[in-house]
C-alpha cells in the first residue's frame, strides 16, 4: 500500500471514511430496525413496535388508508401504506411477515383515500363549465393536456443526454429554451389541469398514472409538468458554464428576477395548486422558483450567444493567471489582462488548453456583442 499511495492519503481522506461509515451505520440500523419491528392486530387495536417507539390505534378510529410508491420506477412497487386517523397517522410497509394478506385486509375493511380524493378531484374539473362546455368535451381536453404534458416531459428526458456531447450541444438550445415556453403556455391554456408540482410531499405515482375514466380507476386528473422546465434549464446552465463566456451581464440579474417572479406568481395564480403547509411544500415551491428564475437567466444567455451574428473583433491579450477549480469535476481556467476592462477576465477553457498556453503569453480571442447586447468571448479551441 505504502509502495503505491502518498504518505499522507488516509489523513487527507478522513472525512471520506467518517461519510462512508456513517452510511453504513445508517444502513446497519435500517436493517436492524427491520428485523426486529413488529406488527400486531387484535379486536380492537393495532399496534407496530420497533427499535424507536411503539404505536398504536384503534380500529374503530381509523378513516382509511393512502398508498405511496417508490418514486424512481414505472413499476409503482409499493414504499408503504399510511393508516390514518383523525388523531395520527402510522406507516405500514411491505416486509411485515404476510404483508399480501395485511394488504389485502386494509383494503378490504378501510376506505382508499387516494381513490376518494381522485374521484372528487375528477368531479369537480368535469364539472368546470370554463374548461367545456359538457362533461365529454372536458374530458377531452384532460386527455389531450395529459398528452401534452407528456410530449413536453418526454421531450426533455429525449434531449437531455445529448448535452454531454460537444458535437450535438449548439443544436438542442433552442429545444431548450422553446421547451419550458411551451410549458408555461400549455399550464395557461389548460386552466389548472396541467400544474407544476405536487405540493403535498407525496410521492411522484401520479406524475406517471395513465390517462383513465374516473369511474373505473383512481389515477388523478391532473398532471404534472415541472420536469419540462427543470431538465431544459439544467441544460441552459450547463452550456453556459462550458461553451459561454460573457463577460458583461448588462442588468441580466435584475431582469431575470422580475420576469421569473411575474411568471412564477402567475403560473400559482393559474392553477391555484399550493395549498399546503407541509415543509416539502415550501421546498418543492422554491426549487420550482430556483428553477424558473435559472431558465430565464441562462435562456437569454444562450440566446445572446447562440443567435449572435455580429462580427467578432479579434483582439490578443496576455495571460496573468490560469489556475484548476477543483470538486467533482475539474474546471480549467484563465485569467487575461484585457483592454477596456476594470479588471482582469477568467475565461473557462479546456484541458488541453489550459496546458497548452503558460502565463505570461499571448492569448488570442474574439470579442463578441451579443444579440442581447452582452459582451461575451470565443477562441478557436
Amino acid at each position: 500500500m505504502k509502495i503505491f499511495l502518498p504518505s499522507n492519503y488516509f489523513q487527507l481522506n478522513t472525512g471520506f471514511y467518517l461519510t462512508i461509515g456513517l452510511i453504513v451505520c445508517i444502513i446497519i440500523i435500517y436493517y436492524w430496525n427491520r428485523y426486529v419491528s413488529y406488527l400486531t392486530i387484535n379486536k380492537n387495536d393495532l399496534t407496530i413496535q420497533n427499535i424507536l417507539k411503539k404505536e398504536k390505534i384503534s380500529l374503530n378510529e381509523i378513516i382509511g388508508f393512502e398508498k405511496e410508491y417508490w418514486t424512481f420506477t414505472y413499476s409503482k412497487a409499493l414504499k408503504y401504506i399510511l393508516i390514518k386517523t383523525k388523531r395520527k397517522t402510522i406507516k405500514i410497509y411491505p416486509y411485515y411477515n404476510d404483508s399480501n394478506e395485511l394488504i389485502k385486509w386494509i383494503e378490504t375493511n378501510f376506505t382508499n383515500l387516494n381513490a376518494v380524493k381522485a374521484h372528487n378531484e375528477w368531479e369537480q374539473v368535469l364539472n368546470d363549465e370554463d374548461i367545456g362546455m359538457d362533461r365529454f368535451e372536458r374530458l377531452q381536453k384532460v386527455k389531450k393536456a395529459k398528452n401534452i404534458a407528456i410530449l413536453l416531459n418526454c421531450t426533455s428526458i429525449i434531449i437531455f443526454p445529448f448535452y454531454f456531447f460537444s458535437p450535438t450541444r449548439p443544436f438542442i438550445i433552442i429545444p431548450a429554451i422553446i421547451i419550458p415556453l411551451l410549458t408555461f403556455i400549455a399550464i395557461f391554456y389548460f386552466k389548472g389541469i396541467i400544474k407544476l408540482d405536487d405540493f403535498s410531499g407525496k410521492s411522484l405515482v401520479r406524475r406517471i398514472e395513465k390517462q383513465s375514466d374516473p369511474t373505473t380507476h383512481n389515477s388523478t386528473v391532473y398532471t404534472y409538468i415541472f420536469g419540462a422546465i427543470a431538465l431544459p434549464t439544467l441544460i441552459l446552465l450547463g452550456i453556459y458554464f462550458i461553451d459561454f463566456n460573457v463577460i458583461n451581464f448588462n442588468g441580466l440579474w435584475k431582469v431575470s428576477l422580475i420576469i421569473s417572479t411575474i411568471i412564477f406568481a402567475l403560473c400559482l395564480i393559474r392553477t391555484k395548486e399550493f395549498k399546503s403547509n407541509k415543509l416539502m411544500s415550501y421546498v418543492s415551491l422554491s426549487m420550482i422558483y430556483i428553477f424558473i428564475y435559472g431558465y430565464t437567466f441562462f435562456g437569454a444567455i444562450a440566446l445572446n450567444c447562440a443567435l449572435d451574428f455580429s462580427t467578432p473583433e479579434k483582439e490578443t491579450s496576455i495571460i496573468v493567471n490560469k489556475y484548476v477549480s477543483g470538486g467533482k469535476y475539474d474546471y480549467y481556467s484563465i485569467v487575461i489582462d484585457k483592454m477596456n476592462e476594470n479588471k482582469p477576465i477568467k475565461l473557462r477553457v479546456s484541458e488541453d488548453m489550459y496546458n497548452e498556453y503558460q502565463v505570461k503569453t499571448n492569448f488570442t480571442f474574439y470579442n463578441k456583442e451579443g444579440l442581447l447586447k452582452m459582451n461575451w468571448i470565443s477562441y478557436d479551441k
